[in-house]
Parts: structure tokens; C-alpha cells; sequence
């Protein structure tokens, strides 16, 4: 009866945390992650903009960069966004890695700069 708990269990575990692809016309993990890295990242240089009219006018081309760069549009964005959205472990587990990969870039800017002032 354990034993057969056990495989229970551990069937759900395996089956469950598999990652199937994503559907026709949705980007793919690594790809979204790319996306969003870059989205993060313009957002947070518009966010340096002290004129909010600036931002405006600019925001838009940004964001059309970053869209033309991952050679997708805006509408495959959102409906990506959207499939993601709807799976929030996964949403979850793609931003803790975007997360790690700005952790470990700001760990190598910073470590210059404490070893100057050592």
C-alpha cells in the first residue's frame, strides 16, 4: 500500500511539473523571458525620465524596439502575456529566473566598485 502511495505520488509530481510547449502562436518560455526582461528594463529607464510628457512621447518607440528586437508584435505579446498570466506557476518560476539573471548583473556591477573602495 506504501509503495503504491509513493508511485501515486510521485506520478502527480513528475506529470504534473511537466512543461508542456506552448500553443501555435504563443512565444516560447525563453523567448517571453527576453521579453520581459526587456520591457523591465525600459520601464525602468523611462522611470529616470523627470518629464512625464517626455515619457509619452518616447515610451512608445521603446516599447516597439523591444517588440521589433524578439522579432514579435504587440498582439503576440499580449496573447502570450495573456497564456502565461493564466498559468501563474509558470508566470511565477519565469520571473524568479528574470529576477536571478538582474540579481546576478547588479552583483557584477557593484563588485568593481567595492573593490575600488577597499
Amino acid at each position: 500500500m506504501k509503495r503504491l502511495l509513493l508511485l501515486f505520488g510521485l506520478s502527480i509530481l513528475l506529470f504534473g511539473c511537466s512543461s508542456d510547449p506552448a500553443p501555435e502562436g504563443i512565444l516560447s518560455e525563453a523567448e517571453m523571458k527576453a521579453v520581459l526582461k526587456d520591457i523591465h528594463l525600459t520601464e525602468a529607464y523611462l522611470n529616470t525620465i523627470p518629464d512625464l510628457d517626455s515619457i509619452k512621447k518616447v515610451s512608445s518607440g521603446y516599447y516597439q524596439m523591444v517588440l521589433k528586437k524578439h522579432h514579435t508584435d504587440l498582439k503576440q505579446f499580449e496573447k502570450s502575456l495573456k497564456y502565461y498570466a493564466e498559468n501563474p506557476v509558470l508566470l511565477d518560476s519565469m520571473y524568479s529566473q528574470i529576477n536571478a539573471g538582474f540579481q546576478k548583473k547588479i552583483l557584477e556591477v557593484r563588485k568593481p566598485i567595492v573593490d575600488r573602495i577597499k
